[in-house]
């Protein structure tokens, strides 16, 4: 769901919110990063996935100054799953992180941004409040919580991830810059902010704080540090914080700001 023509007219309020995913321990240097520019992020573990996990430890410190969501169990594809299995993911994952931090855990998100309406309901059913997807150009906390849309994905831009090019003009080389290049022209964005990644990522900051909404940055630590992303992504931070009229806010807590 995008900004109406109604919300055009009557400004939103501007929220900023961030998610990062799979738990890594580099998720520690971005939680300091976050902490530099007083953002707020939302960090999703799962219990066993990646090898070199945050420990235990290391998820109550996040959890004092940032939120801890729940990712899965191993990261499966939940949609390729029975519902016992699926449920048994979901609810292990919520139970686990409950354990280390003796406190509610009312965020999920989807792994590999996978879902269908059975994971969706099965989300519902083990007690979370809301799930996020990876549904990019969202600007709205939606009717529906449990589709929880991001602006934008932290990743190589124009193009895309070196190792998978397979010849000079690869689709995956190109991908990342065909699937914005639609929302740049739908949106009304500056053509030449599709030149580099801070620049889309600037225009669309710039678009929520003219009319108001939620903008919402996701990625995963262990691709900015493969793709050597922090200084870009320290450059946005501090061009996004300390702005007056924003809340920054955890993902859970922009569902009871909209409320």
């Amino acid at each position: 769901m995008q900004l109406s023509q109604q919300n055009h007219q009557t400004k939103l309020p501007c929220i900023v919110t961030t998610s990062w995913d799979d738990g890594s321990v580099l998720d520690l240097k971005l939680a300091k990063l976050l902490d530099k520019y007083g953002l707020k992020g939302t960090f999703y573990v799962p219990k066993n996935y990646l090898p070199n996990p945050l420990s235990e430890r290391d998820v109550v410190y996040i959890a004092e100054r940032h939120e801890v969501g729940a990712h899965g169990i191993s990261h499966s594809d939940l949609t390729q799953l029975t519902i016992v299995h699926a449920l048994k993911e979901i609810r292990e994952s919520k139970n686990f992180l409950e354990s280390i931090l003796n406190q509610e855990i009312a965020m999920f998100a989807y792994p590999l941004g996978l879902y269908n309406q059975i994971v969706k309901e099965a989300v519902k059913r083990s007690g979370f409040s809301g799930a996020r997807t990876i549904k990019p150009f969202h600007f709205l906390v939606d009717d529906d919580l449990f589709e929880m849309g991001v602006s934008l994905h932290v990743y190589p831009f124009p193009l895309g991830r070196k190792g998978t090019w397979n010849y000079p003009f690869s689709r995956t080389l190109i991908k990342p810059i065909m699937l914005a290049y639609r929302d740049v022209i739908r949106l009304g964005l500056p053509v030449k902010s599709i030149l580099s990644w801070q620049s889309l990522t600037q225009a669309v900051f710039n678009y929520v704080l003219v009319r108001g909404g939620m903008f919402h940055l996701w990625g995963h630590s262990w691709e900015i540090e493969q793709f050597q992303m922090w200084r870009s992504l320290e450059e946005i931070f501090d061009f996004i914080s300390k702005r007056d009229g924003i809340k920054y806010l955890t993902n859970s807590s922009c569902f009871k700001d909209a409320g």
